[in-house]
Order: structure tokens, then C-alpha cells, then sequence
């Protein structure tokens, strides 16, 4: 498994201050604003095996949200995992639009290379204006994924 802490460092000095200036709120890897109405959710999900990442992103309702279950989710804890993967989409390194294991921002390579690894996230933060297009408007850029059309 390729070691993910120079890519975590880069995520925090290149990515994270310009979610906050987006005005993300919340803490790594899950992140929320508020903004027209709905609640935008951002978060980062890692390759489970390593050496990748992809941003997966979806708006939903403000509010506390109630589960099937029962359960009272406070609007500030409402996460990715909680949304209908039919209202997600995920921002990827490809544009070729399949959002498969090979489009994720792969680091495996040079995760040991702290150029390497910010030259990567600064990739993702080219790319975060089609994330906002997305959240804002549902238009889909060439590295956005929707996980239904």
C-alpha cells in the first residue's frame, strides 16, 4: 500500500485553504457549505487499496436529516455517505468520463515525492471550479463523473 502521508500534507497546504475560501466548512476529508438554498457536500474517498483518491461531491437539502431507521442526523454531520448515490458525481483525473479506478488522482507511483504529490493536488485545484459548476448549476464538466445521467 503506497504511504499517503506527503499526499495528506499536500491536500492540507494546497486544497483544504482553498475549500475554506469557497467557504467549505467542516474537517478533513468531509466538507459542507451552505449556499443557494441547499447544502453542498464534499468529500475525499480514498482507493481502499491506496495510492488514489477521488473528490465525490452532492447537494441535498438543508436541515437535520432523518434516516429510515430513525436516527436524527444534525444538518453539520450530514456526510457523502448519507445522500442517494443517484444525487452524487465524482471528480476525476480523466476526462473519459467512466470515473473508474484508473481515473482517480493516482499517487502510488511517487507517493514518497512531495513535488510530485502537490503537483497532483494542484491538479484537483484546477479542477474544482467544474466541482462548483456541478453543485451550483448540474452542469458536467469533462472530469465529472455522475453516478446517474
Amino acid at each position: 500500500m503506497a504511504s499517503s502521508r506527503k499526499i495528506r500534507a499536500a491536500i492540507k497546504k494546497l486544497l483544504e485553504p482553498v475549500l475554506l475560501a469557497e467557504g467549505f466548512t467542516g474537517k478533513y476529508p468531509h466538507f459542507q457549505r451552505k449556499e443557494g438554498g441547499k447544502l453542498q457536500l464534499l468529500s475525499l474517498l480514498y482507493d481502499k487499496w491506496g495510492g488514489g483518491f477521488v473528490l465525490e461531491f452532492a447537494c441535498h437539502a438543508t436541515g437535520d436529516l432523518e434516516t429510515a431507521w430513525g436516527e436524527v442526523i444534525p444538518e453539520a454531520n450530514i456526510e457523502i455517505g448519507y445522500t442517494a448515490p443517484s444525487s452524487r458525481a465524482r471528480l476525476v483525473n480523466s476526462d473519459s468520463g467512466q470515473g473508474l479506478y484508473e481515473d482517480f488522482f493516482r499517487y502510488e507511483q511517487f507517493a514518497d515525492n512531495r513535488e510530485q504529490c502537490e503537483q497532483l493536488v494542484s491538479r484537483v485545484v484546477e479542477l474544482l471550479p467544474q466541482v462548483n459548476a456541478w453543485l451550483r448549476n448540474n452542469q458536467v464538466g469533462g472530469n465529472i463523473t455522475p453516478f446517474s445521467s
